[in-house]
């Protein structure tokens, strides 16, 4: 599996900075890298039981999804980001994100709780794409029409096809909630974003709610 260290890119390529952008920031300064590569099986395995209000819909819609928020990106490349926020609060189920993000203690954390680093993390993501999308080179972003099945979930792949003829891949794990089909992870040339959220802020979880929001928005902050 490919790991995001710039180290692994070329100075030159213009995915490269992208995807070191979107790939640099790490939550803690040290701890078991290994969390960093759970399959996506125990991903999968995991998100299937956080929420139970998931339901069948066509194929067609979650590439409707898709279409959206990359339309959002596409404008953040245009430097106009101010659409993101929005985006990902429409299209991301932020909540699911943030209780596998924080483990088996998501349920032990009060609604307030729960709602705070929820917040944090929409703000940390809207934070992070703009931050990662900033400049236009002519790239074009194709959905593959052909959904797949992932059990309850969809995945929907985007072909990001680059002025120089090089391609990238920028896939949504996605899942029905009240009619609905929300992104609950990003895979970023295969590497799930989620699992290595989860794993870089590790070392903060057993400190509350509190301290996850912290280190949140310090990380936010820092993209601005």
């Amino acid at each position: 599996m490919n790991t995001l260290s710039p180290n692994t890119h070329r100075a030159d390529s213009r995915w490269g900075k992208m995807r070191y952008k979107f790939g640099r920031q790490r939550f803690a300064a040290s701890g078991n890298r290994l969390r960093a590569l759970l399959s996506v099986l125990s991903l999968a395995l995991v998100l299937a039981n956080l929420d139970g209000r998931a339901s069948a819909q066509s194929a067609s819609q979650p590439a409707a999804t898709a279409a959206r928020f990359n339309g959002a990106l596409v404008a953040s490349m245009h430097h106009d980001a101010a659409g993101l926020p929005q985006a990902v609060a429409d299209e991301f189920n932020v909540t699911v994100m943030a209780a596998f993000i924080v483990g088996p203690s998501w349920t032990a954390l009060s609604n307030a709780d729960q709602a705070a680093v929820a917040m944090a993390l929409r703000r940390y993501l809207a934070a992070r794409f703009a931050d990662a999308f900033d400049d236009f080179h002519g790239e074009r972003m194709i959905i593959d029409p052909n959904v797949q099945s992932r059990g309850t979930d969809t995945l929907v792949r985007t072909d990001i096809i680059h002025d120089d003829g090089t391609h990238t891949h920028l896939d949504y794990r996605m899942r029905a909630y009240d009619g609905h089909w929300r992104i609950i992870d990003v895979f970023l040339d295969g590497v799930s974003q989620l699992t290595t959220q989860r794993a870089d802020l590790a070392a903060v979880t057993p400190n509350g709610a509190a301290a996850l929001v912290a280190r949140l928005d310090v990380a936010t902050r820092a993209l601005r």
